[in-house]
C-alpha cells in the first residue's frame, strides 16, 4: 500500500488520491458550465429583455406638410389623392340624372287615378254667370257659377252640393243656396240659417236676408256672406233699378 503525506501532515492513501482527482475535475467542469450558462441567459443591467412574440412593423400617420410629428417629406413627395377619378375625355358630357324622351306631337298624358272630367252642363244651367270677389278672400277673384242649383259654404263639398267654397271663418258649412233658370232669367238667393248671416246691398245699405226665405237677385247685385266676404253677381239678366254698385 502506497501512502502519501500531505503538507498539513495528513497521510492519504495513493488510491484515494487517484479517485479524488477525476471527481475534483468533474466538479470544476460542472461549475464552469453553470457559469457559462448564467452568462448566456442572465439579463445584463439596463438591457431590454428579448420579446416573447414577433414585433410587427410600426404604423405611422400619413404625411402632412407642416404637421407636428409627421416628419419631413422626401424630395418630390406628394400625398396620394383621397379618391382617384380619371379625367373625362374631351367633349364628354355626363348623362342627365333621369332621362325622359320628348313626347310625340299631339301626345296627352293619361289622367291621374281617380280623375273624372267635369260633366256637361244640363239644359237650364247658368252658362254666363259668375261671382266677382270684392273683399274678404285673397283668391280666387272670380268664381264661375257651377250650376243652376247649388249651395255656398266655407268648404267645397260636392257630396253635399256645396259647389262654391268661401274659406273664411264667418262662413257656415252650408251658408246660402243659389237657384236660377236661364230661360226665365230669374235667379234667387236663400240664407240657410247661417251663423253670421247673408246680406244684400239695397239703396246703399246692406240688409240681412231672412233665414230660409228666398230673395230674388239681379245682375250686378252686391252680396255679403258672413262678416267680410263681399261679391258682385254677374248674371244674364237685367240689373236692379236702384243703384247697388259699390
Amino acid at each position: 500500500m502506497i501512502a502519501i503525506q500531505l503538507p498539513n501532515g495528513a497521510v492519504v492513501d495513493a488510491w484515494t488520491l487517484l479517485w479524488l482527482l477525476p471527481l475534483t475535475l468533474a466538479v470544476l467542469a460542472l461549475i464552469q458550465l453553470a457559469y457559462v450558462t448564467w452568462l448566456r441567459y442572465a439579463p445584463v443591467k439596463g438591457e431590454t429583455p428579448p420579446p416573447s412574440q414577433p414585433i410587427l412593423p410600426a404604423t405611422y400617420p400619413p404625411y402632412t406638410p407642416g404637421a407636428a410629428g409627421s416628419g419631413a417629406a422626401a424630395p418630390g413627395y406628394a400625398p396620394p389623392p383621397a379618391a382617384y377619378a380619371p379625367a373625362p375625355a374631351a367633349g364628354y358630357a355626363p348623362p342627365p340624372a333621369a332621362y325622359a324622351p320628348p313626347p310625340a306631337p299631339g301626345y296627352a298624358p293619361p289622367p291621374a287615378a281617380g280623375y273624372a272630367p267635369p260633366a256637361a252642363r244640363p239644359a237650364g244651367m247658368v252658362t254666363m254667370g259668375k261671382f266677382i270677389v270684392l273683399s274678404g278672400l285673397e283668391s280666387p277673384k272670380e268664381i264661375a257659377l257651377p250650376g243652376s242649383d247649388f249651395f255656398i259654404g266655407r268648404f267645397y263639398s260636392p257630396e253635399s252640393s256645396v259647389l262654391v267654397g268661401l274659406d273664411e271663418k264667418s262662413i257656415s258649412r252650408k251658408h246660402a243656396r243659389f237657384t236660377g233658370e236661364d230661360t226665365l232669367r230669374e235667379y234667387y238667393l236663400r240664407d240657410m240659417n247661417s251663423s253670421f248671416g247673408t246680406f244684400l246691398l239695397l239703396n246703399g245699405n246692406f240688409e240681412q236676408l231672412s233665414p230660409e226665405r228666398q230673395e230674388r237677385v239681379y245682375n250686378e247685385d252686391v252680396v255679403q256672406f258672413g262678416n267680410s266676404v263681399t261679391i258682385r253677381l254677374i248674371l244674364p239678366c237685367e240689373t236692379r233699378m236702384a243703384m247697388t254698385a259699390l
